[in-house]
C-alpha cells in the first residue's frame, strides 16, 4: 500500500485516555457513522483490511472501485486462524478478495502467493488433513473439502 500522503489513523481507545486527563480543558468528541468506521476485531476483520477489497487514498482508505458490492464479505476462520501469528504464518501472502462475497476456512490450511478468491468459497480441511492452497489459484464459488489435490487449478462455477 503506497500512497504519496500521510494517512492519519487514530486509535479510539486512548480517547478514555485524554478524557481522564486533567490537563485538558476542553473535550470533544466525534459521531462517526458506522459506515465510515471499519473495527478490527478479529482476525477475520484484519484478513479483509489486508485484502484488495480496500485502497489507500490521501483521505484514508477506501472500497476499491473494483469492488462489484458495496457491502463487505463475511468472513468465517476456523480455532486454527484466530491469532495474528496464525493468519501471518498460514496466510503470509493476502489473497485477492475484490469480488469476494463470502469465506468459511476451517481445518489447517495455508494459501501460497497470488491466490484469487470471488463469490462464495468455503474451504475446509478434514481432521488430520492439511490444505495447501497452490500459488496462481482461482477459486470462485466454490466448496474445497479434504485434500486440495483433486481439484482443479482454476474453478469457475
Amino acid at each position: 500500500m503506497s500512497v504519496a500522503c500521510e494517512i492519519m489513523i487514530f486509535n479510539t481507545d486512548r480517547i478514555n485516555l485524554l478524557l481522564a486527563s486533567s490537563d485538558l480543558y476542553v473535550s470533544l468528541a466525534l459521531k462517526v457513522p458506522p459506515k465510515r468506521m471499519l473495527s478490527i476485531k478479529s482476525t477475520s476483520d484484519l484478513l479483509i483490511l489486508r485484502s484488495d477489497i480496500f485502497e489507500a487514498s490521501c483521505s484514508g482508505l477506501i472500497l476499491s472501485p473494483r469492488r462489484k458490492s458495496l457491502d463487505l464479505p463475511t468472513i468465517k476462520l476456523g480455532s486454527r486462524l484466530k491469532s495474528i501469528e496464525d493468519l501471518q504464518r498460514r496466510i503470509p501472502s493476502t489473497p485477492s478478495m475484490v469480488n469476494l462475497s463470502h469465506l468459511t476456512l476451517s481445518g489447517d490450511i495455508y494459501f501460497e502467493r497470488n491466490v484469487i478468491l470471488k463469490g462464495s468459497v468455503k474451504i475446509l480441511a478434514k481432521n488430520n488433513e492439511t490444505i495447501v492452497i497452490p500459488e496462481g489459484t482461482v477459486l470462485e464459488n466454490q466448496v474445497v473439502i479434504g485434500n486440495f489435490q483433486n481439484h482443479r487449478r482454476s474453478v469457475f462455477v
